[in-house]
């Protein structure tokens, strides 16, 4: 499964009281995935989200779908794709508006977490504040086996709030459910030996590229993520604050998330 945060929108006037949820996807996974321009997706709520499916070509009754969706307070919508002549390289659309998103619990302003799949975009309320980002766990090749590893892969330019820029050192350090990283003014030398005697692991933060030498990133690998219990799959969350990041996994079935996709009618 893949990931991707969003929001609940608000179409309409701000200034009436006749604004319209609205929850929408504009990416090019959603093609990957099978969401091609024009394909039937039904749009279900559920506890406290909703969920995607990608409709079957074959079904057997249109109009027994649509009921059937209705009534469980869904609607069936198309993917969508811009026809602006000036806008052909757009990728297509997963839109939905009005009260097939009340029926989730969902309100304007509320923040999503989205996890898909082929055929399935599965949605879900999630409570972070401004200084909580998410982070999928990814995954690297091994180049000593050859073998796929865990891989925890930071960038973007929300790290600078937060002093990790481009040329700074930082300590991790791991307990069971968790890693902490810190921010250190010690030069690489001193550092080194510091972070052996702590058994901790030395962080640098780079930048991206000569293009973009204020964007930073960096990666984290090896026994430091499974001590910590992360793996394949993983979403972690990261609360924020000057000069630390605390690291922690995402319970995803208190969230409410299922990867079995569901029966169509």
């Amino acid at each position: 499964m893949n990931t991707e945060l969003s929001s609940v929108y608000g179409t309409g006037n701000e200034n009436t009281k006749k604004r319209l949820p609205k929850v929408s996807f504009r990416n090019r996974w959603l093609s990957p995935m099978g969401f091609l321009p024009g394909a039937l997706v039904q749009a279900m709520p559920v506890k406290n989200g909703m969920n995607f499916t990608l409709c079957d070509e074959n079904i057997r009754s249109y109009r027994e779908l649509a009921n059937t969706t209705k009534a469980h307070g869904g609607k069936l919508i198309h993917v969508t794709l811009d026809n602006d002549n000036r806008k052909k390289t757009m990728p297509p659309a997963l839109i939905t508006t009005g009260s097939c998103i009340h029926n989730g619990g969902l309100a304007i302003g509320d923040k999503l977490l989205a996890m898909y799949d082929s055929g399935i975009v599965q949605v879900r309320k999630i409570e972070i504040d401004d200084d909580t980002q998410i982070v999928p766990m990814r995954s690297t090749i091994e180049q000593n086996v050859g073998e796929r590893i865990p891989k925890l892969w930071f960038c973007g330019y929300w790290l600078t709030d937060y002093g990790f820029s481009p040329g700074t050192l930082a300590t991790a350090s791991t307990s069971p459910g968790g890693i902490t990283l810190e921010l250190h003014d010690k030069p690489y030398t001193e550092l080194v030996p510091y972070a052996r005697r702590s058994r901790l692991k030395v962080v640098q933060i780079h930048a991206h590229s000569k293009l973009y030498p204020k964007f930073p990133n960096f990666g984290i690998t090896g026994s430091y993520l499974t001590t910590a219990g992360f793996g394949f799959g993983d979403v972690l969350t990261v609360a924020c604050s000057p000069g630390r990041l605390q690291i922690e996994k995402l319970n995803l079935d208190e969230l409410g998330f299922q990867f079995q996709q569901s029966v169509q009618v």
